[in-house]
C-alpha cells in the first residue's frame, strides 16, 4: 500500500478515542486563538534551596512541580495577573475569582490535564497530597470528569525528560499554559563579576494575545523568576508569611 504520492506505508494506526480528542482539541485551540510564547532563563536557585531544606513531618518532600503549582497560584490572584486567570468567550473576557491551575500529566493513554481547584487557599502539603492522588488516577485511567474540569490556567514541566524550553498550546478556553524545563547547574557571576554556580530553567509562557498583551505576560514572568531566585520570597508565598 502506498499513499497518494506513492510513499510505501509501514503501518497504520487508528487514533484512540483519547488521542482523537487530544488532537482536535489542540487544533482548536490552534484555529480559534491568538497565541504567542515568550520564553525566558531563569535563574532558580531559590526554588532549589527551599526543596532541599523543606522539613515538614505531615507531608513528603514536594516536587518542584508541586511547589510551582503553590506559587503561580499566589501570583494568579494579583489584579495585574487577572487576565491570566480569565476564560474568552462570546468576544467577552471573564476573569475568575478562583485559581484552578491544571497540572499536565503523561500517561501511557497521552496526556491528561487534572485541576487542583480554589488551589490559592490551599496549603502546600494539601496541594502534593491531592495532586500525587490525581496523577494516580490518570495513570491508572480513573479520573471522573470532575477531576479534569473547571480549570483556569495550565503548567506543564517537561524537566523530568530533560527538556530544555517548548513550546505550549493553551488548555481551551483557558487564557494562559506555562511550560517548565530542567534545571541545570551552570557557571555564573554575582554583581561584583564573582564567578559563582546558579540553578538556572527556562519559562515558557503562551498566552492569547486577544486577552492581554506581551508586556502583561512578561512582567509575569520576570516576577516569578525573581520569586524562583529567592528563597525568602518562595518562604513568605508558601509559609502565608506577610510582607513586612
Amino acid at each position: 500500500m502506498e499513499t497518494k504520492n506513492g510513499l510505501p506505508i509501514k503501518e497504520i494506526i487508528e487514533l484512540d478515542p483519547v488521542r482523537l480528542t487530544i488532537a482536535e482539541r489542540m487544533t482548536s485551540s490552534l484555529q480559534n486563538s491568538a497565541q504567542l510564547t515568550l520564553m525566558r532563563e531563569a535563574r532558580v536557585d531559590g526554588l532549589v534551596k527551599f526543596r532541599e531544606n523543606y522539613e515538614e513531618s505531615s507531608s513528603p518532600k514536594p516536587t518542584y512541580t508541586e511547589i510551582l503549582v503553590k506559587i503561580i497560584g499566589n501570583l494568579l490572584t494579583k489584579e495585574e495577573n487577572k487576565f491570566l486567570n480569565s476564560i474568552m468567550g462570546e468576544n467577552k473576557i471573564k476573569v475568575i475569582s478562583v485559581v484552578n491551575l491544571g497540572v499536565a500529566v503523561a500517561t501511557d493513554y497521552g496526556l491528561v490535564v487534572p485541576v487542583i481547584k480554589d488551589v490559592n487557599n490551599k496549603t502546600l502539603s494539601v496541594i502534593v497530597k491531592e495532586l500525587r492522588e490525581l496523577s494516580n488516577k490518570a495513570k491508572n485511567m480513573q479520573l471522573t470528569l470532575d477531576n479534569i474540569e473547571g480549570g483556569t490556567f495550565t503548567l506543564t514541566n517537561l524537566g523530568m525528560f530533560g527538556i530544555d524550553s517548548f513550546t505550549t498550546i493553551i488548555n481551551p478556553p483557558q487564557t494562559g499554559i506555562l511550560g517548565v524545563g530542567r534545571i541545570f547547574k551552570r557557571p555564573d557571576f554575582d554583581e561584583k563579576n564573582n564567578i559563582i554556580s546558579s540553578y538556572i530553567t527556562w519559562l515558557s509562557l503562551t498566552f492569547d494575545h486577544r486577552v492581554l498583551d506581551g508586556a502583561i505576560a512578561a512582567i509575569f514572568l520576570k516576577e516569578l523568576s525573581e520569586i524562583l531566585y529567592d528563597e525568602e520570597k518562595i518562604k513568605e508565598i508558601i509559609f502565608n508569611i506577610k510582607n513586612k
